[in-house]
């Protein structure tokens, strides 16, 4: 059956293109903030031979003395490089992460339509969108993550796994994807790991389709080369002094589960609820038989679930680590959507107005990040005209900014900033001293 959306396709490509329009212009202006100076070498163009050079040096210095993470040395390549390129690679990723959140539940099937709603509802519904314009989150969780929904939508369905596991070219495309993916966080590859081999597990024909475990094997493999390398165990112990849980027992653990609970429904709250919602709803058309989802589909909760629980082991909640279980719960609220096309001519009108509401939210998130990159910029600008005076010699005052925006708009990280004054100084070839 031909979706009742498509009368109207038009308006979902254009709201799905003022989306990726606004992300455009947010990260071509975003400067570099916070832990992002801890990364490119000096201010101001330098030569090709001179960056990677200090790439090749970086890489594993970083590897070595604090994290060893694929997104990390992401971030290392990609402030080193020209910005444009970083802006087209971060243009890249954000599409293809919509992309994939798009095709978890029904693949391809009308992909540009699922594609627009996904882009659209975006800045409307996404709990965290430090992840899309804060330089190092790019690098560190988008980047990464959309490599994790790459393994889950190769595995959602009996004839995508048929399918792969025929190609060698295939298979040895997604060894590389996973090992990559495995070697990006401490706690996603596990939730992976399981669904992937419950993917594969689920086939009556999983015996002719072994080569599907070789991705699972990379995974594996990539997880286990980063939590045994000396800097994720110093990383490790860092964290659990800093924050008292050197020696944790139970008491520990059921204040890290209020804590992770707590901060999961204070970001994730709406987006939970639609999930939950859209979980039903399409639960409730597969047993009436108008929908025919793979069960492999369904079980994505379980690795959401998992890297939400997976949080009480770490010290401490970042919101950010919870990306892979908001874009599965993203992707259950696009199918439900896209199914609400696919059955009702009133349906085209409601989402068109509903898109139109995540337009103002997205025009809003553009505001506000064009106050942020103005201040920013205007204290680059400031330590850049005293450049080669006595003030830089001497120290130039620097003050902390304070913005009064929600974390869902905007991640402050000007305290790692003035925390890193000398660090800062060094990339701007100029003393740095904190003032309040």
């Amino acid at each position: 059956m031909l979706s009742h959306c498509r009368a109207i396709r038009g308006l979902f490509i254009s709201f799905a293109a003022l989306s990726v329009a606004v992300y455009a212009a947010i990260f071509w202006r975003m400067p570099m903030m916070g832990e992002d100076f801890a990364f490119p070498r000096t201010h101001g163009d330098t030569g090709w031979g001179e960056r990677l050079a200090w790439i090749a040096y970086k890489i594993p210095s970083h590897t070595a003395g604090w994290n060893a993470r694929f997104g990390e040395q992401l971030a290392i390549v990609w402030l080193n490089l020209p910005a444009w390129m970083f802006w087209l690679v971060s243009l890249a990723a954000f599409v293809a992460f919509n992309a994939l959140i798009a095709m978890v539940y029904s693949g391809r099937r009308d992909l540009t339509l699922k594609l627009a709603l996904s882009l659209g509802l975006m800045f409307a519904l996404w709990p965290g969108l430090e992840i899309f314009f804060w330089k190092t989150a790019n690098a560190g969780y988008l980047q990464p993550i959309v490599l994790s929904l790459i393994c889950i939508v190769a595995y959602r369905s009996e004839t995508t796994l048929a399918s792969m596991s025929r190609r060698p070219g295939a298979i040895a495309g997604l060894c590389l994807v996973g090992l990559c993916a495995g070697y990006s966080f401490e706690n996603v590859p596990l939730a992976l790991v399981l669904y992937m081999m419950l993917a594969w597990g689920l086939s009556p024909r999983r015996r002719e389709m072994w080569p599907a475990l070789l991705p699972v094997v990379a995974v594996l493999i990539g997880w286990a080369t980063l939590m045994t390398m000396p800097s994720t165990a110093h990383r490790r112990a860092y964290y659990a002094e800093v924050f008292g849980a050197e020696n944790p027992d139970l008491t520990y653990y059921l204040h890290r589960a209020e804590e992770v609970t707590g901060t999961f429904f204070d970001t994730s709250a709406l987006l939970f609820a639609l999930a939950l919602v859209s979980l039903v709803f399409l639960v409730v058309l597969q047993r009436r038989g108008w929908v025919k989802i793979d069960r492999r589909a369904w079980w994505t909760v379980m690795p959401a679930v998992l890297v939400v629980g997976s949080m009480m082991a770490a010290p401490y909640t970042e919101p950010r680590a919870f990306s892979l279980a908001w874009a599965l719960m993203f992707a259950v609220v696009v199918e439900a959507a896209w199914q609400t096309c696919q059955r009702w001519r009133w349906a085209g009108a409601i989402w068109v107005a509903l898109l139109a509401i995540s337009a103002g939210f997205a025009i809003k998130t553009l505001v506000i990040y064009e106050d942020v990159s103005d201040t920013f910029q205007a204290r680059e600008m400031r330590i850049l005209r005293h450049l080669d005076t006595p003030s830089c010699a001497e120290g130039l005052p620097i003050r902390q900014r304070h913005f009064n925006y929600a974390y869902r708009y905007f991640n402050n990280r000007d305290v790692w900033y003035l925390s890193a004054l000398p660090q800062v100084g060094e990339y701007y070839g100029c003393k740095l001293i904190p003032v309040k």
